[in-house]
């Protein structure tokens, strides 16, 4: 089950990877980050509810609580790296967003008193600095946009943690339901907030891959691969979307390779390896 529950996490971040494509695109065709995340999560979240509806979680309240709050958080992850990538650049944001690689198992660790292996932490270290080989491109500086990134980075690092708790209650498919609905509902009410209230007629392919696969079926995946994975270990998994993203952009928008993408790239695929590796015990029988 574990295996299977590793790969979900693998399709998870290949979903999200391309996502960065669509998401570019849907930007180039003027939509807006609260407009975008509302379409994702009303849209995702009503293919999920056609699949949901037979579970009757609207009839349960403790469903309902854990969609919420994971949706509420999901929600923060993204206004605040939106709001910050704005008012700092984009190395800044691929890179401190990847922070919750590190903040998982310290929130685990503080607050939870989990146990965290070591080589959890030395991966953390090696795919932050692979995020970072990644990013870089000569003029990474810390703005005030920055604070809001590392707060993103918390709250993604909080909803992977609190995903476990979700994964318990044995049914990915409603729990992703309510959600993205809490984050389609939350990106509506902050679109008159901040005067983003402008819907494009174009580009709805692209939301429409955001809304289901990036949105819908990655979620599902995630909350599944969560149930049977702890959560450093999926935070790491997780943080593969990047090396996903960047190599897509090099296939589907003409990025060039260049040197820090091979060896960032190298950086964050060794850093998951690390941590999936398990040697093989070999009992010995004596004579």
């Amino acid at each position: 089950m574990e295996k299977k529950a590793t790969l979900s996490l693998i399709l998870t971040t290949v979903f999200w990877g391309l996502g960065f494509i669509f998401v570019d695109r849907a930007l180039l065709a003027g939509w807006e980050a609260f407009p975008l995340l509302m379409a994702r999560g009303l849209i995702g979240g009503g293919v999920l509810f056609i699949f949901s509806y037979k579970n009757k979680w609207f009839k349960n309240k403790k469903t309902i609580k854990l969609g919420m709050i994971s949706g509420g958080l999901f929600f923060l992850g993204f206004a605040f790296q939106t709001t910050g990538q704005g008012l700092s650049s984009v190395p800044n944001t691929a890179f401190i967003t990847t922070l919750n690689v590190l903040f998982v198992p310290l929130i685990s660790k503080v607050f939870l008193h989990k146990s965290i292996d070591t080589k959890v932490y030395i991966a953390g270290i090696i795919a932050l600095i692979g995020t970072a080989v990644l990013s870089f491109n000569g003029s990474l500086s810390f703005h005030f946009g920055d604070i809001l990134l590392i707060i993103c980075a918390i709250f993604f690092a909080l909803q992977i943690i609190y995903n476990e708790k979700c994964g318990e209650h044995n049914d990915p498919i409603s729990i992703t339901c309510i959600q993205l609905l809490t984050m389609g509902v939350l990106s509506l009410i902050c679109m008159p907030v901040f005067n983003q209230t402008t819907i494009p007629s174009v580009g709805w392919e692209n939301i429409l891959y955001l809304a289901v696969f990036s949105s819908a079926m990655a979620s599902v995946l995630q909350l599944f691969g969560q149930s049977h994975v702890e959560p450093s270990r999926a935070s790491l998994i997780l943080s593969m979307e990047a090396v996903i993203g960047t190599f897509a952009s090099i296939l589907f928008l003409g990025q060039p390779l260049e040197p820090s993408i091979i060896v960032g790239g190298t950086l964050m695929i060794s850093a998951v390896l690390l941590v999936e590796y398990k040697p093989k015990q070999l009992s010995m029988e004596k004579a």
